[in-house]
């Protein structure tokens, strides 16, 4: 199978990321860049304001944007100032036209949350597309990085009709989740007073990795 510059680009990713779920990486990045393009250069675009007053903005990705703006100072306050602006403004309007609208307790739409889930399924049949092969396999396999549940499922339901692929995948991972339960297990018996003195391992991270893994 030949793989495109892409791919190469993920199976590098494999590598880069030790102890974190790739998948999980790569989507954050690419939603990073692309929060930073919007406050430093669409944040006036008719068009991208047009689609954050439509679709919303949720509360996790409302303190992203606040976060990336206050990393990089060239981008300061401005930006997320003009698009919370015309989404309370958007959203006054929608409560005074009761029922409302906007204003949902369940399930609020978010502009940023649809860009994010597009994110994932391009990266996800990556690496779907990468596991067919057996270099990719070979390379996830030497790594330590380690997909976390929910992108493991994604992967799996993408390798569901190539057999030998899904079966690999499902092994490997059922490999490594339970190399990491394995040393939470030796973490936790280190705390026993009968084995105070015992020096801890690479096992002093494993429930660090284990909430990435879980999604927290």
């Amino acid at each position: 199978m030949e793989l495109s510059f892409f791919d190469l680009e993920a199976i590098e990713k494999l590598r880069e990321y030790e102890n974190d779920c790739p998948l999980c990486r790569m989507k954050e990045e690419s939603l990073r860049k692309t929060v930073y393009t919007i406050l430093y250069e669409l944040v006036n675009d008719s068009g991208v304001r047009a689609r954050f007053n439509e679709e919303g903005l949720c509360n996790e990705h409302a303190k992203f944007m606040v976060k990336i703006a206050k990393e990089y100072p060239e981008l300061g306050g401005l930006g997320p100032a003009i698009i919370f602006k015309d989404i309370l403004e958007e959203s006054v309007e929608d409560i005074k036209k009761f029922p409302f609208k906007r204003v949902k307790e369940q399930n609020p739409s978010c502009y940023l949350c649809k860009i994010e889930r597009e994110f994932e399924e391009v990266y996800t049949r990556t690496f779907a597309k990468i596991f067919k092969s057996i270099e990719g396999r070979k390379e996830y396999e030497n790594q330590k990085s380690v997909f976390c549940l929910r992108h493991t499922h994604m992967i799996l339901r993408e390798l569901s009709k190539h057999k030998a692929a899904f079966n690999w995948f499902k092994r490997i991972q059922i490999e490594k989740y339970e190399e990491i339960v394995a040393k939470l297990e030796i973490f936790i018996e280190k705390y026993d007073y009968r084995r105070k003195n015992m020096p801890f391992g690479d096992e002093v991270s494993a429930w660090k990795l284990s909430a990435k893994i879980l999604g927290k």
